[in-house]
């Protein structure tokens, strides 16, 4: 049997309105509770945390 993968996101704006609601945040639960798909990747996108540097903490 294939693996059918879904992998969807959304980048914090700022404070959540009718807007984020509206256009993604009720498809996202839908996606998250489907059975459409055997794995599911869904993300918030902090813009901070993928554009900053990574500083490891082993010498």
């Amino acid at each position: 049997m294939a693996t059918k993968v879904l992998m969807s996101g959304i980048q914090p704006t700022g404070t959540m309105h009718i807007g984020n609601y509206l256009g993604f945040l009720r498809h996202f639960v839908k996606l998250q509770e489907s059975e459409d798909y055997n794995r599911r990747i869904l993300k918030i996108a902090d813009l901070h945390a993928i554009s900053t540097g990574f500083v490891s903490s082993r010498k």
